[in-house]
């Protein structure tokens, strides 16, 4: 159990779960309740989904976790594509990795001090 808890780290695993159900049901739900595809996409996809990457970029800085967290979200999201969606959403698959990355970058380190 201890090895577990060293891999996955709860940030980390409520990350994962959040990821799971932006990228899964929440898609399915709104097709259910027959939001149509625009919204969808808008709501969804460039909104959304850009801020849980912003959130677990700066999580993942600030938190010192391993930078291949940042393909976390990227993954989970190509696995939707895959399996639901039109395959023209595999671009965004790059700009969540790339935004990531940016956020990453940006984010400050924070201060051992405080």
């Amino acid at each position: 159990m201890t090895k577990i808890k060293k891999i996955l780290p709860l940030p980390m695993l409520i990350f994962l779960a959040v990821a799971l159900i932006v990228c899964f049901p929440l898609p399915l739900l709104t097709s259910w309740l027959h939001v149509s595809t625009v919204h969808r996409i808008i709501s969804l996809f460039l909104i959304v989904d850009p801020l849980l990457v912003i959130v677990s970029a700066v999580v993942i800085k600030r938190a010192h976790f391993a930078k291949w967290w940042l393909l976390a979200f990227p993954a989970i999201f190509a696995l939707s594509v895959w399996w639901r969606f039109a395959k023209y959403n595999y671009w965004l698959v790059g700009m969540y990795l790339l935004l990531a990355i940016i956020i990453y970058v940006v984010t400050p380190q924070p201060n051992a001090q405080a």
